[in-house]
């Protein structure tokens, strides 16, 4: 039986030197990882110090349109119904807001509209009309329930969030009209919504020494036994 090479065990205080220098940086690594915020995406917006109309409209649309028009006024997204617990998620499913929902409940429609991306207007004129549409045709489930002043921010947060209205004087019946909708193939853009931050991607090198390093030192170490108890017998 031909000897085991000595030297070649100076490789598995190699190996495991590479696992000791690396297992700090990938343990500082997870943590980072780990304490990255997230944003929820059905709480309730944060305003300005001093919010405009359409600011305040946000948060009335988060109470009372974001639960069918999304929390970017993209519609009721299979995304968008994701960030619901799973027994929530299948809104139309028989005994919640299904063809037979559940007591004093109601049926949604399929499928539940953008209010806000290319098109999502498109059918209405200025914002006069936006706002007498919500007044008596919304909230879906209680049409004309809310007050003109809620129905006034609401519109105010839609229009800006179109590109169509900056935050100037508060919408009114007076300046409404004059709020136009353009008719064009390409609606300006929507005004950008705060996304999460992008964790941090994962070190190449780190990772791919710690893997190595791991493997490298576990067969050596299998290869020594091997020979070793080739030697004895």
């Amino acid at each position: 039986m031909i000897p085991f090479p000595r030297f070649f065990l100076l490789f598995i205080p190699v190996g495991l030197f590479f696992l000791a220098f690396n297992a700090p940086r990938a343990q500082a690594q997870t943590r980072l990882l780990a304490a990255t915020p997230t944003i929820d995406r059905l709480a309730k917006p944060t305003v300005p110090a001093n919010p405009s109309q359409a600011d305040l409209g946000a948060q009335d649309y988060w109470l009372y349109c974001s639960p069918c028009h999304g929390d970017q006024a993209q519609g009721l997204t299979d995304d968008f119904r994701r960030q619901y617990p799973p027994e929530d998620q299948n809104c139309w499913k028989s005994g919640c807001h299904g063809r037979r929902p559940y007591p004093n409940g109601w049926t949604i429609s399929t499928p539940v509209p953008a209010l806000v991306g290319p098109g999502a207007l498109m059918k209405f004129s200025d914002a006069a009309s936006v706002f007498a549409y919500m007044r008596v045709a919304m909230p879906f489930q209680k049409p004309g329930s809310l007050d003109d002043d809620t129905y006034w921010r609401i519109t105010a947060f839609v229009m800006r969030q179109n590109g169509y209205r900056q935050d100037s004087a508060p919408l009114d019946a007076a300046n409404a009209p004059a709020a136009t909708i353009p008719r064009s193939a390409t609606p300006p853009a929507a005004m950008p919504t705060p996304a999460a931050p992008a964790p941090p991607a994962q070190s190449f090198a780190s990772a791919d020494w710690f893997a190595a390093g791991a493997f490298f030192a576990l067969l050596l170490l299998i290869i020594f036994l091997i020979r070793r108890s080739g030697t004895k017998s």
